[in-house]
């Protein structure tokens, strides 16, 4: 069996999946399903695209095979500009101005995502991933200071990635 990358046009055999590391909610942590397939067929016939912070999740993901810092750092980056996005729309009819200060004065990622938890508060039975901590942190201690995440690091800061794109930016879904 031979699943094809159409982006880098190369494969990956069953063998080297299997053979690939482990990871607790990383990239390899299942196959596709054929339902899997079929939405994703679906959503191409539609003609629905995923948003772009979906495509930088996906390289993360890929990433996470061989180079777990630069994963991480387009993980938390594909967070950053999905939250930043629905921050500014939800800011819309105000002067450009002033989005762009309040943007400003958010202070980074960490400010954002408190940002985005005022303007859209959640109930008190659902609970947000712990963004601070196993993406934002990690993402720091790796971009500035130099540190290699372990696989756990990495797969808990995609996990936590995804969770939130699935809230701030969620895929399309297929029509009919």
């Amino acid at each position: 069996m031979q699943l094809f990358d159409h982006k880098s046009d190369t494969g990956y055999t069953r063998e080297a999946i299997e053979a690939a590391p482990t990871r607790k909610a990383g990239p390899m942590a299942r196959l596709l399903s054929l339902a899997d397939w079929k939405l994703a067929a679906q959503l191409v016939s539609d003609g629905s695209p995923p948003d772009v912070v979906w495509h930088m999740l996906n390289r993360a993901q890929k990433l996470a095979l061989t180079e777990t810092r630069f994963a991480v750092i387009e993980a938390c980056t594909a967070v950053e500009v999905a939250v930043g996005r629905r921050v500014t729309d939800s800011l819309f009819g105000h002067p450009e101005e002033a989005r762009d200060q309040i943007l400003t004065n958010a202070g980074g990622i960490l400010g954002l995502v408190r940002l985005h938890e005022k303007l859209f508060p959640r109930s008190q039975d659902q609970k947000r991933p712990d963004f601070s901590n196993t993406l934002a942190s990690l993402r720091n201690e790796v971009a500035h200071a130099g540190k290699v995440p372990n696989d756990t690091e990495v797969g808990d800061a995609l996990d936590t990635a995804r969770r939130m794109l699935d809230e701030v930016c969620r895929l399309p879904s297929p029509s009919g």
